[in-house]
């Protein structure tokens, strides 16, 4: 588990967990990137393309597709009610 008192993590992934862990006093621009930033993380390990040894184009732009947008649309809704 990753300690998010330190100034320099406002939230992590852990993939053993499959959770996203984001520091509850963040809000605004703050709360809105880290959570996009993690998710991000989150597809790239979920999809096997953060476990690669380079990154190859088409693994991102459909890791992308499949898994981040997706789940960054539905976030965003949740924000938009």
């Amino acid at each position: 588990m990753s300690d998010l008192s330190d100034d320099d993590c406002f939230g992590f992934y852990s993939h053993d967990r499959k959770v996203i862990e984001i520091d509850k006093t963040l809000t605004g621009k703050r709360l809105h990137d880290t959570i996009r930033h993690e998710m991000l993380e989150a597809a790239l390990t979920l999809s096997g393309v953060g476990f690669c040894e380079t990154y190859e184009q088409e693994a991102i732009c459909r890791c992308m597709d499949e898994i981040f947008f997706p789940a960054w649309d539905r976030v965003l809704r949740r924000f938009n009610k």
